[in-house]
């Protein structure tokens, strides 16, 4: 139950999951029942090994791809991406829990697959000037038993983009979508 910041080792170059002085810690990486966190600043972490940790908390910078996955990530609680984009590439996102994309992130499904309890939208929740909480993938599939758009249709404030382009989005199992804002 340890919490790992990703600090890119000396910081000047992207770096491996499973490298231990890419982190905070410099004697391990995280596993599960650990969080990880991407703050902004930092360079890119590719997840190169299957892994899974406990919570993943991204705050990178908002243009810049902070997390890709070139392997499987399983998250058995929480998967929040603040700001910043993580890229998924063809491999898997498994979150027992939730999946939340905040105004201002970005969770690039490319031709990945993402499998939640619950995916939040959150796009008020950017700051001062919210951004959209956007999903984007070529050929994606996301499956999830809830969908929520916290998004503030009376201000504007954001919308949830799901891209028409050959993906699949699928809500099953659960209660449906909930929306405040804009899909």
């Amino acid at each position: 139950m340890t919490t790992f910041t990703w600090d890119a080792g000396d910081g000047t170059s992207t770096g491996d999951w499973t490298t231990p002085a890419n982190w905070d810690q410099d004697s391990s990486y995280p596993q599960a029942g650990d969080t990880a966190i991407f703050p902004s600043g930092k360079h890119k972490c590719y997840v190169n090994a299957a892994s899974t940790c406990a919570n993943v908390q991204v705050q990178g910078d908002a243009a810049d791809t902070v997390l890709e996955l070139q392997n499987n990530l399983t998250v058995t609680s929480s998967f929040k991406v603040e700001t910043g984009k993580v890229k998924l590439a063809s491999h898997n996102l498994t979150a027992t829990n939730n999946v939340e994309v905040w105004g201002g992130g970005t969770l690039d499904c490319e031709t990945g697959t993402v499998v939640c309890s619950s995916l939040f939208a959150h796009p008020n929740l950017g700051g001062a000037n919210p951004g959209n909480a956007t999903i984007t993938g070529t050929s994606y599939n996301v499956t999830c038993s809830a969908l929520y758009n916290g998004g503030a249709a009376a201000d504007r404030k954001g919308i949830l983009h799901l891209p028409d382009n050959g993906g699949s989005f699928l809500v099953s199992g659960g209660s449906g979508f909930y929306t405040g804002g804009n899909f």
